[in-house]
């Protein structure tokens, strides 16, 4: 097996412009839902009433930045190996989630 491609660690800090958040929300209330016939048990997928709330959180409750300044609160890192980028986290790093 061929030794990997190791590029250097760097830190990183997340910082996302307003206008990639503004296109964001534009294009999830843009989204032309199909319909969902028969999936209330999510047999076929994601359910589409509940993916359609977790889409109106995301344009409406979500706080984006807010949540920026929690994952800055944590060493970021970003290294690529054999071309592909990761980031890299502790187990002891790993930021905990709510649910919307």
């Amino acid at each position: 097996m061929p030794n990997p491609k190791l590029e250097e660690l760097s830190q990183f800090v997340i910082s996302i412009p307003e206008q990639q958040l503004f296109d964001l929300r534009h294009r999830l209330s843009s989204t032309r839902w199909p319909d969902d016939v028969g999936n209330e048990d999510w047999f076929y997928g994601v359910n589409g009433a509940y993916l359609k709330g977790l889409v109106e959180y995301w344009i409406d409750g979500f706080d984006w930045h807010a949540a920026e300044r929690m994952l800055n609160g944590f060493a970021n890192y970003r290294v690529t190996l054999d071309d592909v980028p990761i980031s890299p986290r502790p187990a002891k790093d790993r930021p905990r989630f709510r649910s919307f």
